[in-house]
C-alpha cells in the first residue's frame, strides 16, 4: 500500500508511516502523549544475595534493566539499548553475580541471550546473532546456561546447554524434531526437566542429563489423550518433580513425581481454577502456586509435606507477572499491576505477614479516582441450550458518571486465541475513558484460556465463527443496559483479536460503528503460510491443518479477505513491519480490499515494530491516533441498521 509519513505534527515518530496522511490535531496528540506518561516497573528477580531486586523500568523509549538495594530507593541502570529489556535474571558469579537477559531487533523475536556483570560493564552475546534462543535457565552456581533454540533448521526448537565458566558456545543436547524448552536444573547440575510442546493442552516432560546425553520421558498423555505437563521445578532435595497437569481435569493442578518409583501425588489446593505457575521455597518446606480467579491473580501458599494453607499475599485486583521466593526463603517478590497501577515490585516478609512496595510504577497527570476499574459482567449464549457454554464472561469498565445521554463504547477483543483478557492497568481504558468519554467492554469469548479445557477448545477448528458469534451476545447485553448506546459501538483488538475485529464487521457490521486491529490476521491460509516455520505447526492445532483441502476451503470461506466485501464501517489498522507472528501482508491485503471498494480505512506501519509496539513514542501515537478515529467514527455515529 502506499504511504505516507504525517507532516504536520511534529510529534509523529519518523519510523510510523501513515496512509492516507490524517491532520491530527497537535494539540490533542501533544495532550494524548501527556496522558500517556505511565511508567510501569516489573519485577524480574532477587539477587543472589537477596539483598536487591532486578528490575524492567523504562527508560526513554524502551525497558531497560535496573537493580534497586531497597524500598523506595533510586535504582542503578545496567542496559542502555536501543531495543527494550523485558525478560532478565540475577545469577551466581564473581563479585555481585551475572545478569543474563534476553533482547531481539526492532520486534523481529529472535531473541539473543547476553550476559554482563551485575555490577555493570560490557554484555557479551552467547548465542548465534541470528536464530530464535527463549527459555533460558542456569544452575545454581551460575556455571551452566539451558535454553531453547531454533538454529539447526529454522523450525524446531532444540534443547542447548553452553558452560558458562569455561565460555562456550551452546550445544544441542535435546532434539526430537518438534518445540523442546528447558524448565529447570537440579541443584547438582547433573539433570535438566524439558517441556515438549505441542498446544497448550497437550505436552510432554523429559529429563535429560547434559553430561551423557540420556533423556527419558517423565510424564506424557495417554494413547488416544491430550495433557498438559508443564512448569516443572525439582524438588530440592532431587529425589522428585514437582508440575502443572490438567490430565484428567479441567483445571492444571499441582502434582509431585517421585522420580524412583514413578508414584504420582496429586495435590489440588484451588478447585476449579488454573494453576499458572509454581515455585518451591529453598528449603523445600512450601510451595507459592499462582492461580487464576476467573482472570484475577492469587498466591496460594501450602505446606508441602502435609498440604496445609498457609499465610500467603492477599493480592486486590489485578494481574501478577512474576513471582520469586527470596534465596533464603524469608520473603517472596512479585510484580503487580492492577488498573490503577502499571506495575510495582513488592517484598512480602513471610514471617510478619508485611507488604513492601520496593519500587512503584506512576501515574503522573492522573488521580486514582480517574482511572476506571472494571467489574465482571456474563452474556448468554447462542447455543447454551445445545451443548455450548452457559454464558461468556467480560471485564465492564463504565464510563464516568457525567450524567445525560448513554456512553458509547469500545469493545476490546483480546489475541490469542488461547489467551485471556485479565485486570490489569490499561491506558486505552483511562484515555478513552477522559477524552472520549466511552465505556471499555473486554469478553472473553470461548477460545479463552482460564475456564477449563473444554471452554479453551471450543474455538478450534471448524468452530472457529462461535466466537464470532458471541460477540453477538455481548451486543445484545449491551443493548440492554440503558446506561450504554447501542448505537456506537466499536470493535478494537489485537492479534487473534484483530481477525476478531475484522469477522465481526462482516457478522455483526449493522451494529456496530466502526473498527480497530493491531497486527491481526486476514487470510488463514496466507497467514500459515508466511508464519515463522517454528509457529505453523502450533497454530494448524488451533486454526486447522490448510494442508487438509476441506481445511483448507472452510478457512478460506472464513478469512475476511474473502468477506472484505460485506466491511462498510471505517476501519483502522496498525502493524509491525517486522512481525514475525502475523506478518504485515495481512494488513497489506485487507487494507487493499476494503479500499478498492471506497470504503475509508487508516492504516499505520511501524517500521521498528514487530507483533507488539513496545516503543514509548509509537504507543503515544497510537493512542492518539486512535483517539481521533473514535471521535469522528464513533461519538457521532449512529445507528447503521
Amino acid at each position: 500500500m502506499s504511504t505516507r509519513t504525517i507532516a504536520p505534527v511534529t510529534s509523529w515518530p519518523e519510523a510510523l508511516q501513515l496512509d492516507p496522511a490524517i491532520d491530527l490535531d497537535p494539540q490533542q496528540l501533544e495532550r494524548i502523549i501527556s496522558l500517556a506518561s505511565f511508567q510501569p516497573v516489573l519485577f524480574l528477580d532477587f539477587s543472589p544475595d537477596g539483598s536487591e531486586l532486578l528490575l524492567a523500568i523504562r527508560k526513554g523509549s524502551t525497558h531497560q534493566l535496573f537493580r534497586v538495594s531497597g524500598p523506595g530507593q533510586a535504582g542503578t541502570q545496567l542496559t542502555f539499548l536501543n531495543e527494550p529489556v523485558l525478560d532478565a535474571a540475577w545469577t551466581a558469579g564473581p563479585g555481585s553475580g551475572t545478569i543474563l537477559y534476553a533482547a531481539d531487533s526492532l520486534g523481529d523475536e529472535a531473541y539473543q541471550l547476553h550476559r554482563m556483570p551485575a555490577d555493570g560493564g560490557e554484555a557479551t552475546r552467547l548465542t548465534d546473532g541470528s536464530s530464535r534462543h527463549i527459555s533460558a535457565v542456569t544452575t545454581l552456581d551460575g556455571s551452566q546456561l539451558a535454553c531453547a533454540g531454533n538454529g539447526r533448521n529454522g523450525r524446531d526448537l532444540d534443547v542447548l546447554v553452553a558452560d558458562l565458566a569455561l565460555g562456550s558456545a551452546p550445544r544441542p543436547v535435546l532434539s526430537t524434531g518438534g518445540s523442546l524448552t528447558p524448565e529447570d536444573w537440579n541443584r547438582e547440575a547433573t539433570a535438566l526437566l524439558v517441556k515438549e510442546y505441542r498446544s497448550i493442552h497437550d505436552t510432554s516432560l523429559w529429563i535429560v542429563r547434559p553430561g551423557d546425553g540420556e533423556s527419558r520421558c517423565l510424564a506424557a498423555p495417554g494413547p488416544g489423550t491430550t495433557a498438559y505437563h508443564g512448569g516443572a521445578k525439582f524438588h530440592p532435595d532431587g529425589r522428585s518433580v514437582l508440575m502443572l497437569t490438567d490430565r484428567d481435569s479441567e483445571f492444571r493442578r499441582l502434582a509431585q513425581l517421585d522420580l524412583s518409583t514413578g508414584e504420582w501425588r496429586t495435590l489440588d489446593p484451588v478447585p476449579g481454577f488454573d494453576i499458572e505457575a509454581l515455585r518451591i521455597a529453598p528449603d523445600g518446606s512450601r510451595v507459592a502456586v499462582l492461580f487464576n480467579q476467573g482472570g484475577a491473580s492469587k498466591i496460594h501458599l501450602m505446606d508441602l509435606e502435609t498440604g496445609e494453607e498457609l499465610p500467603a499475599p492477599q493480592i486486590p485486583l489485578g494481574t501478577l507477572t512474576s513471582l520469586r521466593f527470596s534465596p533464603d526463603g524469608t520473603r517472596i517478590a512479585y510484580g503487580l499491576t492492577t488498573p490503577s497501577r502499571p506495575g510495582d515490585a513488592i517484598v512480602h516478609d513471610l514471617q510478619t505477614g508485611e507488604d513492601v512496595l520496593w519500587a512503584g510504577g506512576d501515574t503522573p497527570g492522573w488521580r486514582a479516582d480517574e482511572l476506571p476499574s472494571p467489574r465482571i459482567v456474563t452474556f448468554p449464549t447462542f447455543d447454551s441450550d445445545d451443548g455450548g457454554p452457559d454464558h461468556v464472561p467480560a471485564y465492564y469498565y463504565p464510563a464516568p458518571a457525567k450524567g445525560g445521554a448513554p456512553a458509547p463504547v469500545v469493545l476490546h477483543i483480546h489475541g490469542g486465541p488461547e489467551s485471556q483478557w485479565r485486570p490489569r492497568f490499561d491506558p486505552r481504558a483511562a484515555i478513552f475513558s477522559r477524552e472520549l468519554g466511552t465505556a471499555m467492554i473486554a469478553p472473553n469469548v470461548r477460545g479463552s484460556s482460564g475456564y477449563g479445557r473444554t471452554y479453551c477448545a471450543m474455538d478450534d477448528g471448524f468452530q472457529r465463527e462461535d466466537s464470532v458469534r458471541d460477540i453477538g451476545a455481548v451486543l445484545d447485553w449491551i443493548g440492554r443496559q440503558e446506561e450504554l448506546d447501542s448505537r456506537r459501538v466499536a470493535v478494537h483488538g489485537v492479534s487473534y483479536g484483530g481477525y476478531m475485529v475484522l469477522a465481526s464487521l462482516i457478522h455483526h457490521g449493522s451494529r456496530l460503528a466502526a473498527g480497530i486491529e493491531y497486527v491481526g490476521i486476514a487470510n488463514f491460509l496466507t497467514f500459515l503460510k508466511n508464519t515463522k516455520p517454528y509457529r505453523q505447526d502450533l497454530r494448524r492445532v488451533e486454526y486447522g491443518d490448510e494442508r487438509q483441502p476441506e481445511m483448507a476451503r472452510f478457512l478460506e470461506r472464513i478469512s475476511p479477505t474473502s468477506r472484505a466485501s460485506e466491511i462498510d464501517n471505517p476501519l483502522l489498522v496498525f502493524h509491525g513491519a517486522n512481525d514475525p507472528r502475523v506478518p504485515a501482508s495481512e494488513a497489506e491485503q485487507i487494507c487493499r480490499k476494503v479500499r478498492s471498494r471506497g470504503r475509508p480505512v487508516w492504516s499505520v506501519l511501524a517500521r521498528n515494530e514487530g507483533h507488539r509496539f513496545l516503543r514509548k513514542e509509537n504507543i503515544n501515537a497510537c493512542l492518539a491516533l486512535t483517539v481521533a478515529f473514535l471521535q469522528e467514527n464513533l461519538l457521532d455515529a449512529t445507528s447503521r441498521g
